[in-house]
């Protein structure tokens, strides 16, 4: 029922759109960004992209610049995924799943204001209700090509491996310190905020995004009688053309006299970098994490790297490519109380049929120390992914 209601809801905003949309000069005042500046700020933005056959960009945040002659676009993500595991005995051994079924409109009611949003209809519950529809639903203004504001549900600035949208990742999965340091704990992901962005220096591509949150995740109320918020940021520069790096750093805020913060410090904090090489086909990237798991009696401090390598070799036809995939992960959970470890290490195989067609195939190995066995349980995964991007 909800899914009909949201696609109604669409349907007639649709309809009720013009099909061009032109800036008047009454739209424009003195703090609105030119037309040529729009456009040089558009060309440095599409710089800074890998350049792979499907144009999309690396990162979800985007810059709110008209990318056509009408006032609206439409994307959407449908992956069909076959996958065996013996890791949970309480699971299948294999089957097939629909891995995403995405559908995401983005509206631009003048050239320096864009709003998005985006739908899960993957996202089943046991009795077949769709469950935690809304993903992403924000406005971004931008008044200065330093300067924008971004209000609504969209992801924290942190972590890069969290901010590449699942159409630009060449794995299947984000990976075990990504599970647990940046969503588990709640450092990064989606969440109800507000933030400023913007490119600070045109010459090293030096951009910032600094946000305040309600820190309850997705589709939740602040819940906090003290309001207390959490604060996340990062900064990105590209130095060089084959180098990019990354600081981000998140906090968190608990108050403690809410029930469900019982044991929790009143402050939990966790930063991070990475490194992103690119040497024609080649891509070579790092992150590393460390911080407070406010999860474990103590709140000692938690710690992981991550790596992941691409090649892509291009075929005979036309938009064809092969693109071999390596990745390890590595997490220490209580790194400051002991080195025991969980590690998780991917090899996999991609398949571009077609623009916005992938085949993915990836094999996933996990190993834990004794004392981690229960919750990252030792064994194998293999993931078959047909994955459309339009």
């Amino acid at each position: 029922m909800r899914t009909f209601t949201l696609a109604a809801l669409i349907g007639t905003l649709v309809l009720s759109l013009p099909t061009t949309a032109r800036a008047s000069a009454a739209d424009r005042d003195d703090n609105t960004p030119s037309e040529a500046e729009v456009e040089a700020d558009a060309e440095a933005r599409d710089e800074s992209r890998d350049g792979d056959s499907d144009g999309a960009s690396d990162d979800d945040r985007d810059s709110p610049v008209r990318r056509s002659a009408v006032p609206y676009e439409v994307q959407g993500r449908l992956y069909g995924m076959f996958q065996w595991q013996n890791i949970d005995k309480d699971a299948a051994e294999h089957g097939f799943t629909l891995e995403r079924a995405r559908l995401e409109f983005t509206f631009f009611p003048v050239r320096w204001i864009e709003g998005t949003i985006e739908a899960a209809l993957d996202d089943i519950d046991e009795t077949g209700a769709v469950d935690d529809l809304l993903r992403d639903a924000f406005v971004v203004m931008k008044t200065r090509k330093w300067l924008g504001f971004r209000v609504g549900q969209f992801k924290k600035p942190f972590s890069l491996m969290e901010l590449k949208s699942k159409g630009k990742l060449p794995i299947v999965t984000r990976g075990l310190s990504n599970d647990f340091l940046v969503r588990e704990l709640g450092y990064g992901g989606r969440d109800i905020g507000a933030q400023i962005e913007g490119r600070l220096l045109k010459s090293i591509k030096l951009e910032y995004s600094l946000g305040v949150f309600n820190g309850n995740g997705a589709n939740n109320i602040e819940d906090d009688t003290s309001g207390a918020k959490d604060a996340a940021g990062r900064l990105e520069a590209e130095p060089v053309k084959f180098l990019k790096i990354g600081l981000n750093g998140s906090i968190k805020n608990f108050d403690l006299s809410v029930p469900a913060n019982d044991g929790k410090p009143a402050t939990a904090w966790m930063t991070g970098g990475d490194l992103q090489f690119k040497l024609r086909d080649f891509r070579l990237q790092f992150e590393g994490l460390y911080g407070m798991n406010h999860l474990s009696t103590g709140h000692p401090m938690a710690a992981s790297t991550h790596a992941l390598a691409t090649w892509k070799f291009k075929l005979p036809r036309r938009g064809m490519s092969l693109q071999p995939v390596a990745r390890f992960d590595m997490l220490w959970p209580v790194f400051s109380e002991n080195k025991d470890r969980a590690w998780m290490a991917t090899v996999g195989l991609n398949w571009q049929i077609a623009a916005h067609v992938r085949l993915m195939v990836d094999l996933e190995i996990t190993r834990s120390d004794d004392t981690l066995s229960t919750l990252w349980i030792d064994g194998e995964q293999v993931f078959v992914q047909l994955a459309l991007d339009l």
